[in-house]
């Protein structure tokens, strides 16, 4: 949970990119019931970031883990 709770920082310090890679490095040794908070900071900081392409990669990690995520609505 220090990874989530450290993305989400970087994510509030508007380092989007940081926050990103820190989820890129850690995500697959994850657990999935730790996986998909991570990745959802990675989505919310490419979002943030204007990155859609990213954003988008980011949605269909996670509609892979839990398809009925409130936040992947807006990507189909």
């Amino acid at each position: 949970m220090e990874l989530i709770k450290k993305a989400a920082q970087l994510r509030y310090e508007a380092r989007y990119m940081e926050a990103i890679g820190l989820i890129e490095e850690h995500a697959e040794a994850l657990a999935v019931a730790d996986k998909i908070p991570a990745l959802l900071q990675a989505l919310y900081a490419a979002e943030e970031a204007q990155l859609e392409v990213n954003a988008e990669q980011f949605a269909n990690r996670l509609r892979q883990l839990e398809p009925s995520l409130p936040s992947l609505q807006r990507y189909g």
